[in-house]
């Protein structure tokens, strides 16, 4: 939390007049938030149906996508670059035929605090400890339908974090925040990553750890944030998956009762105390001169 962007509390310091609320134009309204979800879905739908057929036409009808993990990783990288690609095209020329203005996605360094990455990461680790016992008893994908090897890797490292923060942090996120103000965007933009990830189990976990993106994407005013703490989860994610541990719990790994609560209480403490701090600054940037539409 100390690796907060320092030119943020200059208004406060100086006493500077709030700024003026959110713009009130036509975009977007909830019913294009639901639109720009049903085009990304509608991407991955069209590109996962060209793929089905193309390797139909390939392998024959007797085709098993799960047997080589290392081929299902292959065709998952390359199917999901190419829908991603293609859902990033249609929502920006979904958002400039609704009159949408043209998103300013911040790529700069300015307020990039490695505090603030290191933050975000023990956050998510603590968040994904306090909702195990949840998830656990959630439907998720399936873990032989993932594959492995550098296809996987690349999409779950690389693709994933790019794509994913650009339409939610960048696109969703600051097309809320022009209209709607800082704290709606960023609530509903974590919402909107959530369901992107379909599954319940996979939906839940995105959807909180959204949160923490997005608000370190408000707070360091770069993409690049959000992309990296993206990337370093997955990264975990996949290592644990290589390693065949990928369905099983941290209770089940630390064994001893005692210390799976001592370590979830610490983990609970940690995510009561960051959400505290969190609601308290996005507070102070909606009603401060941080809230500040005309950027986006």
């Amino acid at each position: 939390m100390n690796g907060q962007n320092r030119e943020t509390d200059a208004p406060e310091r100086s006493g500077a007049s709030a700024a003026p609320a959110p713009a009130r134009g036509v975009f977007p309204t909830p019913g294009d938030v639901v639109l720009m979800l049903c085009i990304v879905f509608g991407a991955q739908l069209a590109v996962g149906l060209l793929t089905g057929a193309v390797l139909l036409a390939v392998f024959g009808p007797g085709f098993d996508y799960g047997a080589d993990p290392a081929l299902t990783g292959r065709i998952s990288a390359v199917s999901y670059a190419l829908s991603m690609s293609l859902a990033v095209a249609a929502l920006w020329s979904f958002r400039r035929a609704r009159g949408g203005v043209r998103p300013a996605i911040g790529l700069a360094r300015r307020g990039f605090d490695g505090r603030l990455l290191l933050w975000g990461f023990v956050l998510i680790l603590g968040l994904d400890t306090v909702l195990e016992p949840l998830v656990a008893w959630l439907p998720g994908p399936s873990l032989d339908r993932i594959g492995r090897g550098w296809g996987t890797l690349f999409a779950l490292v690389v693709f994933a974090p790019l794509f994913e923060e650009t339409i939610c942090r960048g696109m969703v996120l600051g097309s809320l925040r022009a209209k709607y103000g800082v704290v709606a965007a960023w609530f509903f933009s974590s919402l909107f990553f959530g369901v992107l990830h379909l599954y319940p189990a996979q939906a839940i976990v995105a959807a909180v750890i959204g949160m923490v993106l997005g608000y370190v994407y408000i707070v360091s005013g770069s993409l690049w944030a959000p992309i990296i703490l993206h990337a370093a989860n997955n990264l975990c994610a996949y290592l644990l998956l290589a390693a065949g541990q990928g369905d099983r719990t941290l209770r089940q790994t630390v064994g001893d009762d005692g210390w799976y609560a001592a370590i979830y209480a610490a983990a609970a403490a940690l995510v009561l105390v960051s959400g505290w701090m969190v609601r308290r600054r996005l507070r102070r940037l909606a009603a401060g001169a941080e809230n500040r539409p005309a950027a986006y």
